[in-house]
């Protein structure tokens, strides 16, 4: 029983690095098309 335990733990965890990963891109993709809206120069380019 442990084992099968460990595996749900184990994909609980990865599950919750994806998350924390996905919210990390986001910021940063925010962050970034904020400066250049700023600077005034397209998203894009």
């Amino acid at each position: 029983m442990q084992t099968g335990e460990n595996i749900q733990a184990l994909r609980k965890i990865i599950d919750m690095t994806r998350l924390f990963s996905l919210v990390i891109l986001g910021i940063h993709f925010s962050c970034s098309v904020i400066q250049r809206l700023r600077n005034g120069s397209s998203p894009l380019n």
